[in-house]
């Protein structure tokens, strides 16, 4: 698994890392009634990997976007930005992707799509191509076709990080989100490295939702058994926390460990979590070259994401990841820094 980064002529080492997925127009109802506007997908990673990097680190986001909005989108998120290089978001004839958010009980929630932009093309997913780390997120679901990834893996040695999110689901006749198995989910696990998936994306692909501890941990070596070449695979849960599982030792056994959610007072909206947790663990590998270590970042940042008010929180949410770690994970922290490689698992093939 690649994890390198480059080095600048003074000797300082930068990353590029690319986004790849859709950015949407949310409309967002809360369980307690209230009801808010905003920009979404892909912009949570992006505000988030642009506020982690520092220094000569580039944040490369690959996307359609409706020309409607191009303007407004980028300069909004992107513009002040130094690290942020938008030469890869596309303006699309058909319009912005929309999505309807209602949340229920338990963090229950539906979704209303509407799909207007088209599938990358390989052209379109060349400033990706020099890029150092690759998150891919499925948003709308369609962003990416099976044949275009496997061109792109064979031509870059980039650590490529997958979070399935809406990857294999549907959409109704009344435009709802359905849950469905990917389509190939082994075919796509293979052209990555490390892969995020919560429980029912997990029960997608292996038929049962994890509920236990036991059971997220059995789903996390589940998937990395699938696939052979997979290095890293996690399982969040929401208020269950994560669950990673790796096979990074270099004798190939299998290493786990749980990371519990962060404490917070009150959860205001968990949308956009998934994607700062991935965000986070990307960094993480970048700057650590620990999955446990990076585990933790991801946990911290999409815990404070619950709390806050959209990605215009996020960079005042970084300040606090390394604070909350030593508040809240400090003897886990410890025993990472001290070598611990997670507990062992049985054997994965």
């Amino acid at each position: 698994m690649a994890t390198h980064c480059r080095e600048t002529p003074k000797g300082r080492h930068f990353v590029r890392i690319a986004v790849v997925g859709t950015i949407m127009r949310d409309e967002i109802e809360t369980d307690s009634g209230e009801k808010l506007e905003s920009f979404g997908g892909i912009l949570y990673n992006v505000v988030a990997l642009a506020a982690l990097t520092r220094g000569s680190d580039r944040i490369v986001p690959v996307c359609s976007l409706g020309a409607d909005h191009f303007g407004t989108v980028t300069q909004r998120y992107f513009g002040d930005s130094r690290h942020v290089q938008a030469t890869g978001v596309h303006a699309s004839a058909g319009g912005t992707d929309e999505n309807v958010i209602t949340y229920g009980g338990a963090g229950d929630r539906t979704e209303r799509m509407t799909i207007r932009t088209e599938p990358l093309t390989p052209a379109q997913l060349e400033p990706a191509k020099d890029c150092t780390a690759i998150l891919i997120n499925f948003v709308n679901g369609r962003e990416l076709g099976l044949e275009t990834l496997r061109a792109f893996r064979a031509s870059s040695s980039a650590h490529i990080h997958l979070d399935v999110h809406n990857l294999g689901k549907r959409i109704d006749e009344s435009g709802t989100l359905v849950r469905g198995e990917p389509a190939d989910w082994k075919e796509w696990l293979a052209l990555v490295d490390t892969v995020q998936a919560n429980e029912w994306e997990v029960a997608a692909m292996l038929g049962s939702r994890p509920e236990t501890g036991d059971e997220f941990r059995a789903a996390a070596t589940g998937l990395l058994g699938a696939v052979e070449n997979l290095r890293v695979a996690i399982v969040t849960g929401g208020a269950n926390g994560a669950t990673i599982a790796h096979r990074l030792t270099g004798d190939r056994s299998v290493r786990t460990m749980h990371v519990p959610v962060l404490p917070v007072d009150a959860v205001k909206d968990t949308t956009g979590c998934g994607d700062c947790f991935a965000a986070g663990f990307v960094v993480g590998m970048q700057r650590h070259r620990n999955p446990l270590r990076a585990a933790l970042v991801a946990t911290v940042l999409s815990g404070l994401n619950a709390i806050g008010g959209g990605p215009e929180d996020i960079p005042a949410m970084i300040r606090r990841i390394e604070p909350e770690i030593r508040k809240h994970y400090r003897e886990l922290d410890a025993r990472i820094a001290s070598g611990f490689l997670g507990d062992e698992a049985n054997p994965v093939p």
